[in-house]
Formats: structure tokens, sequence, C-alpha cells
């Protein structure tokens, strides 16, 4: 925009400012009238206060001038305003104390201009100067446009042209990279159905992002469509086996049916995973038992038992008729008789048993061959066949000994036993008269108390029945080179006759 300029005029000692001048003129003294009190006619007129004299200076302090005090930060006399040294004509108040107003030819606060005057359409009207939105294009002042408005988006935004990223959705743009694009892809083509609707950095919409999820191939946000995986395979999506597929109308992969198999947990198609076996076990899978193990993320029922499928299978002996071994001794108890049966896919041992005495047997009298016992206090297999041979005492059952001194054979001490030969009757003292085992020995302890005892005391000895002991009865002899009267029942043998009384 030009500006008006113009000289400084100097008619005698008065110099007069033009018009627009930024600076006030200072007059030199009272030549044209300071002294004498009188204006200049031809002086420009103060919008605020009307004509005045033609320059901004302080009157004398001799003269009762009204301004002479004008500066001094007090607004006094016929003063407009008083800023004392902040006075001055780029100011709200200039330096006469006059409010510098638009039309007084200085240029105020707010003001891009002031010619000083108020007509209209020349180039300084209502003192704007140059601005934006006036019409005129001021290269100078960096406009690049100007539509006499300051709309934004119309083509001309703030006297500028529109540029791509610079935040403003203008006519020309499509949208602004800048800002967020509000449009969804279906709501710009409804040949989408997903995804989202980007800008580019022309300020152009772009689809790259949108898809067709349906029309069987990979486009915008689709990691699959149909078929078209898009290159992928589990591998590629951090698996380590399995068939990658794409979920029907979402477009996103499906991974259910990749495995990870290896790395220690069960997931994708893995029935199971090293030692993670997804909480099954033998019997939860329709099986009788024993441990359920996992090869290549699979079960493995090796060491699974199904009793009654007629295989023997891992921790079965036997199934059904399926005996891998049939007699007893082929197990390592080393029973030595018997023959083995199948129960509940277990060797049956019921027909087992051991045949020598002493063998060891802590099931009872069964685990014994017969004629053989379990001894309840040794649990060993023993006889209680008197006249069995016997390696020691604990071979013998109940009460019987092993008879070293007659041959190693079992024996016992109870008088009145039922026994064949002297062998069965423990001790030398002890006899088998009329098959039953009887002592020989005077004094012997003997029951007296029950009928035919007196069979408990051998040869001419009875049971006393008053001291349970086996005597001489009267009558018969009480000497065997002396006499002994204790022998005799009575307990006197006589010295005369020899013979118990």
């Amino acid at each position: 925009m030009n500006r008006v300029c113009c000289s400084l005029l100097v008619v005698g000692s008065l110099a007069v400012a033009c018009a627009g001048n930024p600076t006030e003129a200072m007059t030199l003294g009272s030549a044209t009238g300071s002294a004498t009190g009188s204006t200049d006619p031809s002086s420009p007129s103060d919008p605020a206060t009307g004509p005045s004299s033609d320059d901004d200076t302080q009157g004398s302090s001799d003269t009762g001038d009204p301004f002479s005090d004008c500066g001094n930060d007090i607004i006094e006399g016929m003063e407009q305003c008083d800023l004392g040294d902040d006075n001055g004509s780029g100011g709200p108040c200039r330096t006469n104390c006059r409010v510098n107003v638009c039309g007084d030819g200085y240029v105020g606060p707010g003001e891009g201009c002031d010619d000083g005057n108020a007509i209209p359409d020349d180039e300084c009207t209502d003192c704007a100067g140059v601005s934006c939105g006036d019409g005129d294009v001021d290269r100078d002042e960096g406009e690049e446009c100007d539509d006499e408005n300051r709309i934004d988006g119309d083509g001309c935004s703030n006297c500028q042209l529109p540029t791509c990223g610079d935040g403003l959705l203008d006519k020309a743009e499509e949208c602004e990279f800048m800002m967020p694009v509000e449009l969804e892809c279906s709501e710009f083509n409804m040949m989408f159905d997903a995804g989202e609707l980007q800008c580019t950095m022309r300020c152009q919409f772009s689809t790259t992002a949108c898809s067709d999820c349906g029309d069987g191939m990979v486009s915008g946000a689709e990691q699959c469509d149909g078929l078209d995986l898009g290159g992928e395979d589990c591998s590629s999506s951090g698996f380590a086996i399995g068939t990658l597929a794409c979920v029907p109308n979402v477009c996103l992969f499906d991974t259910s049916g990749c495995s990870s198999c290896g790395n220690g947990v069960v997931d994708g198609l893995d029935e199971c995973d090293g030692p993670d076996l997804d909480g099954a076990t033998c019997q939860s899978l329709g099986l009788d038992g024993g441990e359920l193990g996992c090869t290549a993320c699979a079960y493995d029922f090796g060491n699974c038992m199904s009793c009654g499928n007629a295989v023997v299978d891992f921790g079965e002996d036997c199934d059904g008729a399926m005996l891998p071994q049939t007699l007893c001794l082929q197990l390592p108890e080393n029973y030595d008789q018997g023959m083995l049966s199948c129960f509940g896919c277990a060797y049956g041992t019921d027909e087992c048993c051991f045949d020598d005495i002493g063998d060891a047997c802590t099931g009872g009298d069964d685990d014994c061959c017969d004629p053989l016992d379990c001894d309840p206090i040794d649990n060993v297999c023993c006889t209680d066949v008197l006249g069995m041979a016997c390696p020691n005492s604990g071979a013998c059952c109940d009460d019987h000994l092993c008879n070293a001194a007659e041959g190693d054979v079992c024996c016992t001490e109870e008088l009145g036993a039922a026994c064949d030969n002297n062998n069965e009757c423990c001790g030398t003292s002890r006899d088998c008269e009329g098959q039953l085992c009887c002592s020989d020995t005077v004094d012997t302890p003997c029951d007296g108390d029950a009928a035919n005892n007196d069979l408990q005391c051998c040869g001419s000895l009875v049971c006393d029945d008053d001291d349970d002991r086996c005597c001489i009865p009267s009558g018969q002899s009480c000497t065997n080179g002396n006499t002994n009267d204790a022998w005799c029942c009575s307990g006197s043998c006589n010295n005369g006759s020899h013979n118990c009384n």
C-alpha cells in the first residue's frame, strides 16, 4: 500500500508537521503567536478538540498558558491526558497532552496509518493501514491472497493460499492429514465393509486400509480372506506346527489349528505338551490305570492299562486267558508248587505254595504246601507231623521241638500225645507206649485230673491224682539199688519188702 510522503515546510521560524508523519513537529518559539496568543486559522483541526494551534509545544510557564504544565503526569487545565515522559505521537497521549485519535495526523496505538483526514476509500481509510481482508494483496506484508475476509477454508485463509498440512481443510483438499478423518470406509464407498479411511500426504483420501471381507483377496486391514492367507502360515504366526485358517466374515487369522509343540504348554491342536497333559490321566481317558505319557504333543497310552481287552498292556501281569507265565515257580517269589491264575489283570497265586520247612510265609497256612503250616510266630513254613525231619526247632509247628538227639526230627514234650515211635517224643526220658508219649521218670509232672492220665507215665508208673506226678504205685518195687520214699505215690518205701506201701 502506498504511503503519502510529505516534506517539512518551514515558514519563517515555524516548522509544520505533514500529515502522517509519525513524529510530531516542534515550533521554535512565540514568533507565530505563542507570545501573543494568536492561532493560525489554516492549522489542522483536532477531531477531539476542534481547531487548535498547529504545534504541540508546551507553552511558556510565565504566560499563563493553559498547557504550560503538560508533561507533569497530572491532567489539569485544558489537558485531555498527561502520561508524563510517556507522552508522544506514537502513544495514546501526544506531547501536547491531547488524546491521539484517528485523523489527527499522528499514528497512534492500534492505527495502521493516519493521513490527517477522513476521506473514504483513500490509501488510509479509518486509519486501518495494511490489513488482511482489505481486498489488497500486500506481498510486502507476506500476503499471498486477500479475498476481503478472514474466513478459513474458502481458498484464502488468513490471506494465505491453502497448503496441504497446514491443519486447515480447504476446498481443494479432500482431507487434511494433520486432522482426523471423519468418514469410515463403508461411508466413503459401499464396496468396502471394514477399515478406516486414510489421508495421504497430498491431502487426498486413501483406501489402502479399507477392506471387503469375503471377496477372497487380502486387502486393507484384513489379515486374510477366505483361502488367501497373505502368504502366512502357523510358523510365521509364532507357532511350530499346524494349519493356519481364516475366520469367515471377520478376515482375521484362526490359529486354533496351530500348535507350539515343545513349549511345554498345551495350545492349538496339542493333546499334551511334555509334562503338560492338560489334566488327563489313563483313567480319565477310559482306561483302567497306569501312567499316561506324551509323544509329539499326542497322548501316549503305552504305559496305560485296559484290563479285559485280552492284551497284556503295560503294568498288567495278564489279561483274561493271556498268561505270559502259568507256573507259580516262574514268579520271583520262588514258589515251589501250584498253577497261576489271572484276576484283575494280575497273577492269582491262590494255588501257589512253598513245600520246604523253614520257607518264609506271610499269607498264612495257604503259603505252605500240605502238610506244612505257617508258624504265626516265626512266619516260616513248619510241620506239625511228629517224626518229620527238621533243620531246627522253628521248623516244627506249635510247641513241637526238633529232637537233635534222636535224628533231627520233630518231637513233642506233651505227655499223652499220639506217637508212632520213641523219636516223636522229645527227650531221653520220653517213650512211646501204646502210641502215646509217656514219661519213664519218677516225679515227672502229669495231669492227674483227667481220665487215663496214667498213660502219661510209662511202664508201671502211674499219675498220682493228688500230686499230679508220675510215681510208683503201692506194691511195686521202690528200690533200684537204694530205696527212695519219694518214688512211691504214698511217699513211703517199705525197707523190708522194698515195695511202696
